[in-house]
C-alpha cells in the first residue's frame, strides 16, 4: 500500500513538474538574437553581416605583439646525491634537495635498472647523472 502511494505522488510530482516547465518557456518570448537573419529585409541582413565580420576580425591596434621569454637557464651545476626507492615515486636527491625543483628543471626520471637519472631543462637541455656524479654547465 505504501508503494503504491509513494509511486502515484512521484508521478503526479513528475507531471505537474513537466508541465511548469513546459508552460514556463512557452511564457518567455525568444530573444531577437536567437531567431537569427529569419524576420530581418535584405538591407538589414547585410548590416548584420557586417557587424559580425567586424567582431570576428581583432583591430589592428589591439595586436600586441608578446615579448619573447627566454626559459630559466639550469643551474651552473647540478649534483645528484642520491635516491630513496621505498617510496612510490623515488625520492631523488638533486644538490642536497628533494622537490620542488628549481623553475629551470622541468622533470627529473629516475630509471631503477641502470640506476641513472635523467634531467630535463626548462631550456631543453638534457642531462644523464649517476650517484655520486656532477654536472658542470658549459661556459659559451
Amino acid at each position: 500500500m505504501l508503494y503504491r502511494n509513494y509511486a502515484r505522488a512521484l508521478r503526479v510530482s513528475l507531471f505537474f513538474g513537466l508541465f511548469y516547465l513546459s508552460f514556463n518557456s512557452l511564457a518567455q518570448e525568444p530573444h531577437p538574437d536567437d531567431l537569427g537573419r529569419l524576420f530581418f529585409t535584405p538591407e538589414q541582413r547585410v548590416w548584420l553581416e557586417q557587424q559580425q565580420a567586424q567582431t570576428q576580425q581583432p583591430a589592428k591596434a589591439d595586436v600586441v605583439a608578446k615579448p619573447v621569454v627566454k626559459p630559466p637557464s639550469l643551474p651552473d651545476s647540478i649534483q645528484f646525491n642520491g635516491v630513496f626507492l621505498s617510496a612510490h615515486p623515488p625520492i631523488v636527491w638533486l644538490n642536497q634537495q628533494t622537490a620542488p625543483w628549481p623553475p629551470a628543471i622541468k622533470t627529473v626520471r629516475y630509471h631503477a635498472t641502470s640506476q641513472m637519472v635523467d634531467i630535463v631543462g626548462q631550456d631543453g637541455t638534457k642531462i644523464q647523472l649517476r650517484i655520486g656524479e656532477t654536472w658542470q654547465k658549459s661556459v659559451d
